[in-house]
């Protein structure tokens, strides 16, 4: 047998069915005067039995009213469930003379009345040898009903001689049709006429379509209400000194309005950063976390992500067990949170598990947060539980899956990157690109074979991936990790007319296998092939190759004069003075006759070109750099003289 007070919390939950037995312990709670709302949910357990003996019940107390709160405890039960039952013993309430019993059988009976109990209602209030009270009580249950019978008699009570009755029936019509038209009877009959002929379902379809307008333009008023009680409350916060804050979150823990408790949860949430409220707003927020509304609930378990205590650890780790779905996606990242916090190791211990239980959680919103939490921990045994998800059905899933490993994907799940790029969504294999670099460059070793795979792998998403993002990716990891056999095909996505995404990360990569190569007889090669099939782009290829074989980035042992000249030469046939000149001033010094005169005549056509386009100060610069080179060479010293002289002339005509 269960215990009484056990069985009394679960039937008042309904977590079980009242046997006609269990009348009397409900009885018991009825007559708990202290606690009216056991004895609201204990009247209307019985009321739900529909048994004869939990009906007779329930007429013995409507029958007895000298007990208040038991009476209006059946009678909002009624009220609540439309019970035409009991339309009697209410009706032979109205004449009590309890204004409290009165009030509830008149507002029961304008729920729950039905046609016989309506027209007793008619006759009570019509009969001017009842007492006047009984008589408003009953005009009152009329004015409830909605009912168009309802409204022909208290159109006829309009005109009575009693002022008071004429009052009540006009206070009981406004109640039924939703609006008060004034005193005017005329005005009220005239408004009848027009929907006398109605029908009874089209009465109620008029009367339902009044009364959502009515709830609609009050809903928006208590919105308005509510926004601007907010409001004042985010003003007054603003105002608060430091002692005061935490008395103004405990007074509205148990504020009415959720959106109030969603801003005091917030500011709870950022009051944990501070050493002295830390504990107190930390137990409020656990308290918040079992708010009935859910965005609450939500914003609290958000917060206590920011608080490492044990009481808060062990009540996320049983939030990610409850039953909605956005408290457990944010119990996830606030347990992620925690697990980055002081004595994260030890803590990573007990959250590991359970975001790892998170990720076959049945809702996607939960497996998504759970494996973007993963990605964020860092944390290497995560690796293969996100490889895993790449395999999920929902793409959303696999997405996040993919860009977690972007951020701690490792060599070890190669096999599964490669199968996952096969992904029909775009976004996973853009995130599976991603995972796939770092695992390369963060690897000691890679077999040859593995490495032969990916680079035939990225040739392939370059040259047929149907998406234009991926293909400028896998271009991206091919000049990463490709070699010099990848050349011409980077150079074909390079040059082919396209999407600008891929020949901008196809030249790139393009540039940056070919100077990794450190073979000048190959960049000879690929210079003739720039100047023939590209010949506009010579010039920016040998600026950009020679950026990407500075010292900094190879061998400081590389002799990149070839390479200089190169450009020398390419910048006087195009008349790129500005790189020519560069890459001159960089070479080693000339030692040797021939080569200074060499020198000496390329400068000076660098020179020339400078000067027709009116670049006069580097002209000056050009021939000072070549002054300690005319010994010996008096024509070239004259023809560098004549263009010092001209440069000079250029400058003092634009002063």
């Amino acid at each position: 047998m269960i215990s009484g007070w056990i069985l009394s919390l679960l039937l008042l939950t309904g977590q079980v069915q009242q046997p006609a037995s269990d009348i009397a312990r409900l009885r018991e709670l009825l007559a708990d005067k202290k606690q009216p709302q056991l004895q609201a949910q204990a009247a209307y357990l019985i009321l739900q039995q529909q048994t004869p003996l939990a009906t007779e019940t329930v007429k013995q107390y409507l029958r007895d009213p000298r007990n208040v709160e038991v009476f209006t405890a059946f009678a909002g039960a009624i009220k609540l469930r439309r019970d035409g039952r009991f339309s009697e013993e209410l009706i032979d309430a109205l004449s009590i003379d309890i204004p409290a019993v009165r009030q509830s059988a008149a507002e029961a009976l304008g729920a729950s009345v039905d046609g016989k109990g309506a027209f007793k209602l008619k006759q009570i209030a019509e009969n001017t040898s009842l007492a006047e009270s009984t008589r408003q009580q009953a005009m009152i249950a009329l004015g409830k009903t909605g009912k168009k019978s309802a409204a022909e008699t208290l159109l006829k009570l309009f005109t009575d001689p009693k002022e008071s009755v004429r009052l009540g029936s006009r206070q009981a019509l406004a109640d039924l049709i939703g609006e008060d038209l004034g005193r005017d009877s005329v005005t009220w009959q005239l408004w009848f006429d027009e929907r006398k002929n109605l029908s009874s379902d089209a009465w109620l379809e008029e009367r339902l379509a009044q009364r959502n307008a009515k709830l609609t333009r009050l809903e928006g008023e208590l919105d308005s209400s509510r926004n601007r009680n907010r409001t004042l409350y985010q003003q007054l916060y603003s105002r608060l000194g430091p002692t005061e804050k935490i008395p103004f979150f405990q007074g509205l823990l148990d504020h009415e309005d959720s959106a109030v408790r969603l801003l005091i949860a917030g500011w709870l949430a950022e009051a944990l950063s501070e050493e002295s409220y830390r504990k107190p707003a930390g137990e409020m927020l656990l308290s918040f976390s079992r708010d009935p509304v859910d965005e609450v609930r939500r914003q609290a378990v958000l917060g206590l992500g920011r608080w490492n205590d044990k009481a808060c650890l062990d009540r996320l780790l049983l939030i990610i067990q409850s039953d909605q779905i956005v408290v457990r996606a944010a119990a996830a990242r606030s347990l992620a949170m925690q697990a980055k916090g002081n004595d994260g190791a030890a803590r990573m211990i007990l959250v590991l598990p359970a975001l790892q239980n998170a990720l076959s959680d049945p809702a996607l919103e939960v497996v998504v947060e759970a494996a973007e939490d993963l990605g964020s921990l860092g944390v290497p045994a995560a690796v293969p539980l996100l490889a895993g998800l790449l395999k999920h059905k929902a793409a959303a899933v696999r997405k996040t899956a993919a860009q977690a490993l972007e951020r701690i994907a490792d060599i070890s799940v190669l096999e599964e990157l490669l199968v996952g790029l096969e992904d029909p969504d775009i976004g996973v294999r853009l995130g599976i690109l991603g995972a796939v670099s770092r695992a390369v460059n963060q690897a000691k070793f890679i077999k040859e074979d593995d490495k032969l795979r990916l680079q035939s792998r990225m040739e392939i998403i370059l040259l047929k991936d149907p998406d234009a993002g991926v293909r400028a990716r896998s271009a991206t990891l091919l000049g990463d990790f490709g070699n010099v056999i990848h050349l011409a095909t980077l150079w074909k996505a390079a040059v082919t007319e396209g999407d600008p995404r891929i020949q901008e990360k196809s030249w790139q990569a393009f540039l940056e296998v070919l100077s990794k190569s450190k073979d000048l007889k190959l960049i000879n090669e690929w210079n003739s092939i720039v100047r023939k099939e590209a010949p506009l782009r010579r010039v920016n290829f040998l600026v950009e190759l020679l950026g990407k074989m500075q010292p900094a980035t190879m061998n400081s042992k590389i002799e990149l004069a070839p390479v200089r000249e190169l450009l020398v030469q390419c910048g006087i046939e195009n008349q790129k003075w500005l790189p020519a000149w560069s890459a001159l001033r960089e070479l080693p010094q000339a030692l040797e006759p021939e080569e200074i005169e060499k020198r000496l005549s390329l400068l000076f056509q660098i020179a020339e070109i400078a000067l027709k386009e009116q670049a006069a100060p580097d002209v000056l610069q050009m021939v000072d750099f070549a002054r300690p080179l005319f010994v010996g060479r008096k024509k070239l010293q004259a023809d560098f003289e004549e263009l010092y002289r001209k440069a000079n002339f250029i400058i003092n005509s634009k002063t």
